[in-house]
């Protein structure tokens, strides 16, 4: 399993269209762009690149708007901060399994 960081969300849509991961781990608190508007700039690349990454977002604002925010953007699930590394695994491994659940925990 290979992993990259990025600081913020100007040049996230660059680098995945570049490397095409398999899973997005997105915090929506990104400086800059900001992890919805990464995400959006995400979704609007051109289909022809064949870019059809799943994101988990991850950010501290209430399970609800999370959840609301990951419905709407296509997310196919979320974190709450602070997520433990074994809550983190298990959602990524939910994600990359194409297990249905939007949400921590599944």
């Amino acid at each position: 399993m290979d992993a990259s960081r990025h600081e913020s969300g100007f040049g996230l849509a660059v680098a995945i269209r570049q490397s095409r991961p398999d899973l997005v781990l997105l915090d929506l608190d990104m400086p800059g762009l900001g992890g919805e508007g990464a995400l959006r700039a995400l979704r609007a690349l051109d289909p022809g690149y064949g870019i059809d990454v799943k994101v988990i977002l991850h950010s501290g604002i209430t399970a609800d708007e999370l959840a609301a925010v990951a419905l709407r953007s296509g997310a196919v699930g979320w974190l709450r901060k602070p997520a433990t590394p074994a809550q983190i695994l298990a959602e990524v491994r939910r994600a990359l399994a194409g297990t249905p659940g939007v949400g921590q925990g599944g």
